[in-house]
């Protein structure tokens, strides 16, 4: 059963941040991973997914040596 969510209103703006970590340190390492993986899988559905494309890097010697 999940949590509900609730409105939360910080009094500066790390506040957030650090309500992240300390919710990080209470999870597992098993919890953290599920919750890796919906936030994956959540981003994809927003973002779509990309294809990988190939890149190349060329490195040329300066004009100047």
């Amino acid at each position: 059963m999940e949590k509900k969510r609730r409105i939360v209103v910080y009094e500066d703006l790390n506040g957030p941040y650090r309500q992240f970590l300390r919710d990080g340190m209470d999870m597992t390492p098993d919890d953290l991973f599920i919750s890796f993986m919906k936030m994956r899988e959540r981003n994809k559905t927003f973002f779509g997914v990309k294809k990988k494309t190939t890149q190349r890097l060329t490195i040329k010697r300066p004009s100047w040596i």
